[in-house]
């Protein structure tokens, strides 16, 4: 499997950053040895938190997570094949600018990508 680190920052209330890492979590599911994934497979490395910009409730976290993408092939329904990465070599992590943010109207706090793919 291919690594994909990245970093983003999340302005918002605790409980809207709890909702999003339990969401991640939820794409992975255990069985005895049997992992299942739904969606992207990631880990979050680690979430540093910091008061935010706008003050008490509101947190702001750095989370830094990997993305994992398979190397081969993935099999689709309908014997379709899904493309594999190119190349062998993971992109450098570099923070976004800060006027740059997910785009969408959602009821979670923007968050600030450090890599778009």
């Amino acid at each position: 499997m291919n690594k994909l680190p990245f970093t983003f920052v999340f302005d918002g209330d605790y409980f809207s950053l709890s909702k999003l890492l339990d969401l991640v979590r939820s794409f992975t599911t255990t069985n005895g040895d049997t992992v299942t994934v739904r969606g992207r497979l990631m880990t979050i490395e680690s979430v540093n938190l910091q008061e935010s910009r706008n003050g008490f409730p509101q947190v702001k976290a750095t989370v830094n997570a990997t993305a994992y993408l398979a190397a081969q092939p993935i099999s689709l329904p309908g014997g379709a094949t899904a493309p594999s990465p190119t190349g062998g070599t993971t992109p450098s992590t570099t923070p976004a600018p800060s006027n740059q943010t997910a785009g969408g109207t959602s009821s979670l706090p923007t968050a600030t990508a450090g890599v778009i793919r």
